[in-house]
Order: C-alpha cells, then sequence, then structure tokens
C-alpha cells in the first residue's frame, strides 16, 4: 500500500507547506476546516499555532505551558486540535490542492499558542513530522511521506 506523500519546491532557506487544520475530536465543530501556509521546522520539537486561527477555530485553551522559543521561555496558551495535509506533487503545475481531500493525521495534537507577530499561521514541528518520513534535498524539492 502507498502511503500519501507531498511533494514540493523549498527556496533552500525555509519548508513551508499548505496545512489544513481541524478543531479536536471532541470539539463543539469537529468538521470545520482551516487551510493555511505551516513552517516545517525540524528544530522544534512542539507544533504551534496562531492565536487569530484558534480564535477561527473557535478553539478552547486546554491550559499553559512553559515553551522555550528563540527569543527565551514564553507561558503559552495550549490548544487541542488535528493537523491534515493535501498530498500531492505541488510541482506539478497541473495538480490543484483545492480539489483534494486532506489526510488528517489520526492523533490530535496539543498545540502551543504562537505570537501574534510569528510570520507563519502554522509551526509544524517534530511531534507531527516524526508521523511521517522527510527528505529534504540540495535541488530544493522536499517529500514527505505521511503514516
Amino acid at each position: 500500500m502507498q502511503m500519501p506523500a507531498i511533494e514540493w519546491r523549498h527556496n533552500r532557506e525555509r519548508l513551508i507547506l499548505p496545512i489544513v487544520i481541524l478543531p479536536g475530536y471532541n470539539s463543539l465543530n469537529p468538521t470545520q476546516t482551516l487551510q493555511t501556509d505551516g513552517l516545517l521546522d525540524t528544530g522544534a520539537t512542539g507544533t504551534g499555532i496562531r492565536g487569530d486561527l484558534a480564535r477561527a477555530l473557535e478553539l478552547r485553551p486546554k491550559g499553559q505551558r512553559r515553551v522555550l522559543t528563540a527569543n527565551g521561555d514564553i507561558l503559552a496558551q495550549e490548544y487541542l486540535f488535528r493537523v491534515g495535509f493535501v498530498c500531492g506533487d505541488y510541482t506539478d503545475p497541473y495538480f490543484d490542492p483545492l480539489t483534494q481531500q486532506p489526510y488528517v493525521l489520526d492523533k490530535e495534537v496539543l498545540g502551543f499558542e504562537l505570537g501574534e507577530r510569528f510570520p507563519y499561521p502554522m509551526l509544524i514541528g517534530m511531534d507531527v513530522i516524526a508521523q511521517g518520513d522527510l527528505a529534504i534535498n540540495r535541488s530544493g524539492t522536499a517529500r514527505l511521506v505521511i503514516g
């Protein structure tokens, strides 16, 4: 059985990927979805979501946690949500991600709230990346195989 995969070009500086976010299974609106961009960061142990997205999805805070960032320790709200990927070959000019159903990971993510000035709506850390295989090529291509 072939595992779902995402293939895309990176700019040799950042790994940016379209992400689909859904509330947790026991939320009031578990089928609501929001598609946005996420920064894949192999140096981050956890996944973060900006507060404006958490509010748009009506995520309820689950508590707080201390997060060590490049700018020092912060105390951040935690949210329970699900992460999905629209799998396919983004280097193919005929690929249309808007016509594809996302592959949603089974496991919910307990993510932390990113600062409002964080340049990306999502930070995808190793808690999510480690659920698949990530290959980064110096040619400027990347591939994430999920599952």
